[in-house]
């Protein structure tokens, strides 16, 4: 990257509570940059516990080791391979890629809750870490290309905010649901999730669009 040199800077830099409000006006301003960082939190601690699932899904599920362990994870990162190809060959950031991952994340971990071979579990697998490249690296990419040029770098921390600040609580809730309904419930809960957010956000833009734009003119005002 090459970029125009810039002019030292003059200001005295906020502290850090000052950057911290800053950067969350920033987050609830823009109604495309709300739903992106909702979408994130809610997504994140709710329905991407893979870190405890996987493990889960191998030991109890398929009954199998650690080998089928390294499998699974490992098709799962071939899919999320895809996902970066395929981004790559869009080049451009749009929110349907955050919403429509997301959807996809979901519906597709609804499906993996009923599966119970280790060939439909890949199978669905490698789909599930496309869609996840989908939402997460398009929601990154939103949240930085929408952010002025002095809060870019803090457009990528609150994105890694809102993936990962909820894991812990996140991966307690899909332990505990493993521990009472088994993998099955975790991933329908998990998939559930995502689909109830994805749709609530796609539900929140399509109603600022419609109370933004312009009324028609009547009848009168178009002869007049």
């Amino acid at each position: 990257m090459r970029l125009a040199p810039r002019p030292p800077r003059t200001e005295p830099l906020p502290s850090i509570l000052a950057g911290v409000g800053e950067t969350l006006r920033f987050a609830v301003g823009s109604r495309r940059v709300a739903v992106v960082f909702f979408t994130l939190i809610l997504v994140g601690t709710f329905s991407f516990n893979f870190d405890v699932l996987l493990p889960l899904l191998a030991r109890l599920t398929l009954d199998r080791g650690p080998q089928t362990f390294g499998l699974i994870a490992a098709v799962f990162g071939a899919g999320a391979l895809t996902g970066s190809l395929i981004l790559a060959t869009i080049g451009k950031t749009r929110l349907l890629l955050v919403l429509g991952g997301a959807l996809g994340f979901g519906g597709l971990q609804l499906v993996l809750a009923q599966q119970t071979t280790l060939p439909a579990v890949c199978a669905v697998l490698y789909l599930t870490g496309i869609c996840y490249i989908l939402w997460g690296s398009s929601s990154l990419a939103t949240l930085q290309l929408a952010a002025p040029e002095h809060l870019r770098g803090r457009a990528a921390s609150l994105y890694f905010f809102g993936f990962m600040g909820g894991a812990p609580l996140g991966g307690l809730i899909a332990g505990s649901l493993t521990a009472h309904g088994g993998t099955r419930l975790a991933f329908s809960i998990a998939g559930t999730t995502a689909i109830l957010v994805a749709t609530a956000g796609a539900v929140v833009l399509l109603t600022g669009r419609r109370a933004t734009a312009p009324a028609p003119q009547s009848t009168r005002e178009v002869e007049a």
